[in-house]
């Protein structure tokens, strides 16, 4: 992974000024970037770009391993510097949702033994699919306990961390990773791993919160199952 996605390294960095590497038309490609193009259940940051005092508005983003092509509403001037915007606020609530799902992720694998089928984040909610090992494993599953347990783990302040490792490695994480690993795509050959101190170990290339303190506990937390050994959990930030 570059580093030229800036996003990877410092998820709360909102201000960018960089360079046009590539631009046809409306397309763009940045020398550096700080806006998320979307994926793995993580929206498309809300992004603006200015040049010269003028604002364009980030309609698209399309990725291809670490290159990431822009589409905005107007064209820019290929030799002169830009500077990016990714509006604060949803990035911080994307970045909140995205880190709970992976600390929701860890009580489930300590408490249940889960894996993570999917996951996905909206602008009010985020929701994560549970696949219990067996359909004991599901039955035994509390809601409320379960909750309790995750504003427990909450409540603690917990560091959150990143690397990157070759895709043949990963199994030297097999006891950590939620993530069914075997669902990310075969050409990525490097996989960026988010740890939660001790709890959790995820593959995933999303922007997150540098520690648990920064997770609202205004939450509302459900769950109903979807399948023998599923559950669909859903949180909601409250405001």
């Amino acid at each position: 992974m570059s580093e030229k996605l800036i996003y990877l390294q410092q998820s709360d960095l909102t201000e960018l000024e960089t360079k046009i590497k590539k631009v046809e038309g409306n397309v763009v490609e940045f020398e550096k970037t700080i806006i998320y193009p979307g994926g793995g259940g993580q929206p498309m940051d809300i992004a603006h770009i200015i040049q010269n005092s003028k604002e364009f508005t980030v309609l698209d983003a399309q990725q291809k391993d670490d290159t990431i092509i822009y589409t905005l509403d107007d064209e820019l001037n290929s030799k002169q510097p830009v500077r990016q915007l990714v509006n604060k606020t949803d990035r911080e609530q994307k970045c909140q949702y995205h880190t709970l799902l992976h600390l929701i992720a860890a009580v489930a694998g300590s408490e249940y033994e889960c894996r993570v089928s999917s996951s996905e984040i909206f602008d009010d909610h985020a929701r994560i699919e549970l696949l219990f090992p067996t359909n004991t494993k599901k039955s035994a599953f509390d809601q409320h306990t379960f909750w309790d347990a995750v504003l427990t783990t909450l409540s603690n302040n917990h560091s959150v961390t990143t690397k990157v490792i070759n895709r043949k490695n990963i199994k030297d994480e097999s006891s950590k990773v939620r993530t069914v690993v075997s669902l990310i795509p075969k050409e990525i050959s490097k996989i960026r791993l988010v740890t939660i101190d001790n709890l959790d170990t995820e593959a995933c290339a999303g922007t997150h919160v540098s520690n648990t303190n920064k997770i609202s506990k205004n939450l509302i937390f459900t769950a109903k199952s979807k399948g023998s050994k599923k559950i669909r959990a859903k949180v909601e930030i409250i405001s």
